[in-house]
């Protein structure tokens, strides 16, 4: 995914539905992503793609090429809507995985909501896990886990942060899949990680991607 912005297997997705200021933008800077065998610090200089990870995985991209940028960190930027900018390890196959990244929207959401979501075990378009962090109208932020099977969303957890959204303030965000085990946790990027889950949950319909 209404105007997608994904970043899949591992990935972050922004969607910025059509009502929204046509002024949003949002950036994603990806810091760390981590598997067993595959790891990027993105510590490397790259206009128009993401060139190849630590391990020399090459990262594939879709769309309009100069939106996506290394320059210590990975990143992404959407500034027009209903655009799908897309960045992949095609090649990676994995069990546990995890990856942390920082998440900006310049402006607060006019006449609708804007998400960031991030994807785990993703097998294809139709069956993954996502961490959708939901940003609304009234400034609240709510996070779920969903499991998407046969492109079917079913929300395994939820929790309203007792963080709220406000214009260009970063959000430092982990998504994490251990086993069965699936957790995530948020903070403001000037504050402190809390170390502890703001949510999890138990399933096992994916068991790699």
């Amino acid at each position: 995914g209404p105007g997608p912005f994904a970043f899949l297997d591992p990935g972050q997705r922004n969607m910025l539905p059509a009502n929204v200021a046509a002024a949003t933008s949002v950036t994603n800077d990806t810091y760390c992503f981590e598997v067993v065998g595959v790891s990027d610090t993105y510590n490397r200089s790259v206009s128009s793609g993401w060139g190849a990870a630590d391990t020399e995985q090459v990262w594939t991209v879709e769309g309009v090429s100069a939106r996506y940028l290394v320059n210590g960190t990975g990143v992404h930027s959407v500034t027009a809507l209903n655009t799908l900018l897309r960045s992949r390890l095609a090649t990676v196959s994995y069990t546990d995985a995890r990856i942390e990244f920082v998440t900006l929207v310049n402006s607060a959401p006019l006449g609708n909501y804007i998400r960031s979501e991030a994807v785990l075990r993703y097998v294809d378009a139709s069956n993954y896990y996502v961490l959708r962090l939901h940003r609304a109208v009234s400034g609240l932020i709510e996070l779920q886990i969903i499991k998407v099977i046969a492109a079917v969303e079913t929300v395994l957890a939820a929790v309203t942060s007792v963080y709220t959204h406000s214009a260009g303030i970063s959000l430092h965000v982990v998504f994490e899949v251990v086993g069965s085990l699936l957790s995530a946790r948020i903070w403001r990027d000037d504050g402190r990680d809390p170390g502890v889950s703001a949510l999890a949950a138990i399933d096992s319909s994916l068991t790699t991607g």
